[in-house]
């Protein structure tokens, strides 16, 4: 294995109660599981992903990575999915697939991570979700080159019929493969306006002119038979941000939307650690690939960092500025917004690593730099800024009260609080007519009254989020993974909470918890599998 990412780790923080509550009791629903031939779930690039519907009956389905599952071998990693209905999330449907399961090309090897990033797109068109799961240290002609999964939906769910192993080996796509974890990114948008989802896949370990890590991203375009080669293209670091140097990992964080609101989708790249002007040393940078009607192209592409003109704050060394996106039409004017994680901001020392967001706004021309900049010292948010918070470690964007607006999620995985030391929450904020605002913001942790669970030393509740309407009542739902909970005496088993969304915002009322120990859930909690790790 080369160049492999830390499972886990970090530190600590203190918090209040809530005084913006609007919680009540709810219990678990008890599902059956009938196991379809399926395999699941969406980034691992600590973006969220809005979930999708894989079956076309009106309610999103959630799909749940547990990359580091050893399934006789170390990491091999696997996929659950759960289906959605009028009462909710449910075991009825859904399955739990690896690379072991038989149809499959390719078979589970240690360390492979199948799982470590997800995508839902509807890439033949057929009114059915379609899922990408990234293996991005498969081994094929070199060690960690990467490979990619796809399954697509229909009316019975995920099929195994016409399933795809993608990786630059295959023919047609552009790159060689040579150690790049290909599938360590991934993410899924109509980027030439055809009506078929294509997807972009990243390379963020490829070396580029000798320069190791340095990242690339391929595309690949739908069409009614489905993704193929036809116009793939391929961007590396140097093409796409105009610098070159090592460990720049392009391709880990993507995120998609229309930001320009011509109908075709956009893309945003994160470079966390980039290097911004003589003193930002990983002060990190965005870069925002705008479409045309023949995908995406290098004729218009945006750069923003904090030294950009507008931006609040400046670059400072070890930001991360892009740590994490999220978009969202925040404004409600019809044009997608995004939301960037500065996970490592510094907000007057002493108070390192404390964490913030900046928002870039939508329009006409693609996304500007805006005045607004989120941290837990701003107006009315509830909780305080301390060192090693990490506020904007993770986003996720959905209209949680829905007024037609999106609203905002931001993990705050290493907060503690009641002395238990990196427990982590979750902020809320909710979207209006001049985009996010702090007023009626929630504040969510595993010990808020009627949440399933408590908080527990280094749980890292909201490490990863991502929304989708499960209930189909037109209120979109957040989901909320903690995959280094212990349970059942397994450290870092992981699980997933579920929050349902209303009129008045997101609610604890038939709140949802979720694990390998579930009733109906295949497998079982050991320790380190990271269930919730990446979710789609």
């Amino acid at each position: 294995m080369s160049g492999r990412r830390e499972r886990f780790a970090l530190p600590l923080a203190v918090m209040p109660p809530d005084t913006l509550d609007r919680m009540s009791t709810g219990t678990p629903q008890a599902f059956t599981i009938s196991v379809v031939t399926v395999l699941l779930a969406g980034v691992a690039s600590a973006a969220q992903r809005r979930a999708g519907d894989v079956n076309g009956d009106g309610y999103d389905e959630l799909i749940i990575a547990v990359p580091y599952e050893d399934l006789g071998f170390f990491q091999a990693g696997a996929v659950h999915a759960l289906f959605g209905s009028a009462t909710g999330l449910g075991t009825a449907g859904g399955g739990f697939g690896s690379q072991d399961t038989p149809g499959l090309p390719d078979q589970g090897e240690s360390d492979d991570t199948f799982g470590d990033a997800l995508a839902v797109g509807d890439l033949n068109g057929d009114g059915y979700g379609d899922l990408a799961v990234g293996v991005p240290f498969e081994d094929l002609s070199h060690a960690d080159d990467g490979a990619v999964h796809v399954f697509y939906g229909s009316a019975a769910g995920f099929t195994l019929s016409g399933n795809q192993f993608w990786s630059q080996d295959s023919p047609g796509v552009p790159g060689v493969a040579a150690g790049g974890a290909f599938g360590g990114g991934l993410a899924a948008g109509d980027f030439n306006g055809d009506g078929f989802g294509d997807l972009v896949i990243g390379a963020p370990y490829e070396t580029v002119a000798g320069f190791p890590s340095a990242g690339s991203i391929t595309v690949l375009y739908g069409s009614a038979a489905g993704l193929g080669t036809v116009g793939a293209t391929s961007f590396n670091l140097q093409e796409l941000t105009g610098i070159l140097d090592s460990y720049f990992y392009l391709g880990e964080i993507l995120e998609a939307g229309d930001f320009d609101g011509d109908g075709r989708d956009d893309l945003a790249v994160g470079v966390p650690n980039a290097d911004v002007g003589a003193t930002g040393f990983t002060a990190g940078e965005i870069a925002v690939l705008m479409s045309g009607s023949g995908g995406l192209t290098l004729a218009s592409v945006q750069i923003w960092h904090q030294d950009s003109p507008g931006m609040a704050d400046v670059a400072e060394s070890s930001d991360f500025f892009g740590n994490a996106l999220a978009a969202g039409d925040f404004d409600g004017d019809g044009d997608d917004d995004l939301a960037v994680g500065v996970q490592w901001e510094d907000l007057n020392y002493p108070i390192l690593y404390a964490g913030a967001v900046n928002m870039l706004y939508g329009g006409p021309g693609g996304l500007v730099a805006s005045a607004q900049f989120w941290h837990q010292d701003i107006g009315s948010i509830q909780e305080t800024a301390e060192a090693y918070d990490r506020f904007g470690t993770s986003l996720g964007a959905g209209d949680f009260d829905g007024d037609g607006r999106d609203d905002l999620a931001v993990g705050v995985p290493e907060e503690s609080f009641s002395g238990k030391r990196a427990a982590g929450i979750v902020q809320v904020l909710y979207g209006g007519l001049g985009g996010l605002s702090d007023a009626g913001n929630q504040l969510w942790s595993q010990d808020r009254p009627g949440i399933l669970e408590q908080a527990e030393d280094r749980d890292r509740f909201g490490s990863t989020l991502l929304a989708g309407d499960f209930n189909g009542d037109g209120w979109e739902d957040l989901v909320v993974a903690a995959p280094q909970e212990n349970l059942s005496g397994a450290t870092g088993a992981g699980l997933v909470h579920v929050l349902y969304g209303g009129a008045i915002g997101l609610s604890s009322l038939g709140n949802q918890l979720w694990s390998q120990a579930s009733p109906g859930v295949p497998d079982t909690p050991e320790a380190l599998d990271g269930f919730g790790a990446a979710l789609d």
